[in-house]
């Protein structure tokens, strides 16, 4: 995979999959940023950070390297006391999302941003209310000079923000196309 070298040219990356391998893409990405020597803040809109925990621990990957901001445990009730973990209160919650992220970008240690499945926040959000979201999170990435990479599942990719997002990212490709 070449994810790798697409962050030494790139700032924000978007990566396009199909939800059919959804599920193998998204440990295969993970694999791969868990060789990296940097720290990774991962943003999920979609699994609580108890499952994705798991998955980093059939991967074999150090949860250590991550600091997961979990917007579902709060929402589906369930218990919030991982460590290395921010709870936010529901993926509606964009503004305390966003703080959350910006005390993440004043992180000296944290290099990465990785948002798993960015489409997902429309499940909860409006599209314009998303769009702005995603802006101001790309904006405060380049700013502070941390690499940005977002998942966007292909039932997304017709909605208004896929259209309107590829605008903030340097690069959009489909996963394949890193496998080459």
């Amino acid at each position: 995979m070449n994810l790798e070298n697409e962050l030494k040219k790139n700032n924000s990356l978007m990566i396009t999959l199909s939800s059919e391998e959804y599920k193998k893409v998204m440990s295969e990405l993970n694999k791969e940023l868990g060789k990296s020597l940097k720290k990774i803040c991962y943003v999920s809109f979609s699994r609580p950070a108890g499952a994705i925990k798991e998955e980093f621990d059939s991967l074999k990957l150090s949860s250590e390297k991550y600091f997961i901001l979990d917007t579902t445990s709060k929402m589906m009730g369930l218990k919030c006391d991982l460590p290395n973990v921010s709870y936010v209160s529901s993926p509606r919650a964009l503004t305390e999302l966003g703080l959350s992220l910006s005390k993440v970008m004043k992180s000296a240690e944290i290099k990465i941003i990785f948002f798993d499945s960015i489409g997902s926040a429309l499940t909860y959000n409006d599209e314009v209310t998303a769009i702005r979201f995603l802006h101001s999170i790309a904006v405060k990435a380049k700013d502070s000079g941390k690499k940005l990479i977002c998942i966007m599942v292909d039932g997304d990719l017709k909605k208004t923000l896929f259209r309107e997002s590829v605008l903030f990212f340097d690069e959009v490709k489909n996963y394949a196309e890193l496998e080459e």
